[in-house]
């Protein structure tokens, strides 16, 4: 399952991302108010989109995982 173990790390570094970009938006706010509202506008369709795409990893994991326990059950019969 290298494959998702690959695609999980990249979700985290796109956390980490998320959360450097929070900070820096927290400070820019007293600034440029009008910046930082579109700054967090983006970041929550960020978000919404990799939430998204965690639930359709987990799933498409789900059934590779079933999958090769079907197969390997199918081969140990023979």
């Amino acid at each position: 399952m290298g494959l998702f173990t690959f695609i999980k790390n990249l979700f985290s570094k796109v956390e980490g991302i998320e959360n450097q970009v929070e900070s820096f938006v927290a400070e820019v706010e007293t600034k440029a108010p009008e910046v930082a509202a579109e700054v967090k506008t983006e970041v929550a369709k960020v978000k919404k989109a990799t939430k998204k795409a965690k639930e359709v990893v987990a799933q498409v994991e789900t059934k590779v995982k079933k999958t090769t326990a079907k197969k390997a059950t199918k081969t140990t019969k023979k």
